[in-house]
């Protein structure tokens, strides 16, 4: 109850004992969450799974050629067998 009282009394200009107040005023980075939450979305996902997406993204690439070959071999191995 003496901190309720003492920061209202600070607030209104009336200081009381500065050993037994605590600071009313937040610094401003305390909301910086709630301000900007892309940047709150990016900092979790790119901390916590940044080398599970460089995986998958790379296991996706890897996939990607290997489909695109096995879908252009036939067309290649028929010239090569007509010789054209």
């Amino acid at each position: 109850m003496s901190v309720i009282a003492c920061c209202a009394s600070l607030l209104r200009g009336h200081g009381i004992n500065d050993s037994i107040c605590f600071p009313c005023s937040r610094p401003d980075t305390s909301f910086i969450w709630f301000l900007n939450p892309l940047k709150s979305i990016k900092y979790l996902i790119c901390t916590r799974y940044k080398w599970l997406i460089i995986k998958i993204v790379l296991a996706l690439l890897l996939l990607i050629m290997i489909a695109l070959f096995l879908y252009s071999m036939p067309g290649y191995m028929v010239k090569k067998l007509l010789g054209a």
